[in-house]
Parts: structure tokens; C-alpha cells; sequence
């Protein structure tokens, strides 16, 4: 983790420094809710439509 004072050099203030990290994160977060929610939903519509088949396979 770097320390706070520290600016790298493709920003020109702290201030972009931050709201970059900032935008960084959210973005993550937002991709990650969509690839697992995606994933949950089709577990559930496969569950709901193949019923018989998980009870078989599991």
C-alpha cells in the first residue's frame, strides 16, 4: 500500500489520485456483482427449469 503523500506520475494532484483509486474500486465492485449475479441467475433458472436433474445429480 503506498503511503498518503505519495504521487505517482501520471497524476497531476493528489485529488486524481484519489478519485482514480476511488473509481478504480467502484468499477470492480460493479463487474464482480455482474459476473456472480449473471452466474447465481443462471444457476437459478437452470434449477427452476431442470428440477429433476439436480435432485438426480446430486
Amino acid at each position: 500500500m503506498h503511503r498518503t503523500g505519495e504521487l505517482y506520475g501520471q497524476f497531476q494532484t493528489l485529488e486524481q489520485q484519489k478519485e482514480s483509486a476511488t473509481l478504480g474500486m467502484w468499477i470492480f465492485l460493479v463487474t464482480e456483482v455482474l459476473f456472480f449475479g449473471g452466474m447465481f441467475l443462471t444457476y437459478t433458472i437452470n434449477r427452476h427449469y431442470f428440477f429433476t436433474a439436480f435432485g438426480i445429480g446430486s
